[in-house]
């Protein structure tokens, strides 16, 4: 008796395990702005699925915009093949550091001056917001208040302060009166003065009639 044979094949394909290329749409960036973290997935079976940390959640890109540096993890999974790990990070470049020197204290319409004090005076560059801008470190003009932009040349971040250049406040006379026609009725002869100066702590005021001047202070 002659022996009994069966052969059957099954074909079984193997796909290629997941992956995935993660990339950032800027690595570095400064206090304040965003990133794009995002990532590529490619090999496995099906649709391949992107889960970020950080509360990011599903997708496979995201915008961040994170105060310090930090690393965003991602998960690819299809359900199937083993999942796919990797991570991006987005560096923060921290804030600097900035001081103020000033000169004398000046009455309004005297200059005085402010230099800006940098970690490195090579790698920054100061924009004083006057008109027209200037560029330098130390500015001299009127007392007040300047706004000015500090560029770090190394990583294009910019911070703005306000500064106060010392001295005194705008000194002006001025006054307004009650009715302010040039003549009055002659019953009705009474004028109001309305004290409209500014910038002083003291004062008088002389009618110019031979009376008495009289203090601003009342």
């Amino acid at each position: 008796v002659g022996a009994c044979e069966s052969d059957q094949r099954r074909f079984i394909t193997v796909l290629a395990p997941i992956t995935g290329n993660v990339m950032t749409s800027n690595d570095s960036i400064c206090l304040g702005s965003s990133s794009v973290v995002a990532v590529d997935p490619s090999g496995g079976a099906g649709i391949v699925s992107a889960n970020w940390d950080s509360r990011l959640g599903f997708g496979t890109s995201h915008i961040v915009n994170p105060t310090t540096s930090r690393w965003y993890r991602v998960e690819l999974s299809d359900g199937c093949s083993d999942n796919y790990y990797d991570s991006v990070r987005v560096y923060v470049y921290p804030e600097f550091d900035v001081d103020v020197n000033m000169g004398a204290d000046v009455c309004f319409e005297d200059t005085t001056w402010l230099e800006i004090i940098t970690p490195d005076p090579d790698n920054y560059e100061v924009i004083w917001q006057v008109n027209p801008p200037y560029s330098g470190f130390r500015y001299e003009g009127n007392p007040g208040l300047y706004t000015v932009e500090i560029f770090e040349l190394f990583s294009g971040c910019s911070q703005e302060y306000d500064v106060l250049m010392p001295g005194e406040d705008p000194l002006k006379a001025n006054f307004s009166m009650i009715p302010n026609g040039e003549c009055i009725d002659i019953i009705d002869n009474e004028i109001q003065l309305i004290d409209l100066s500014i910038g002083y702590t003291d004062g008088t005021i002389d009618y110019g009639d031979g009376s008495p001047v009289e203090s601003l202070l009342f």
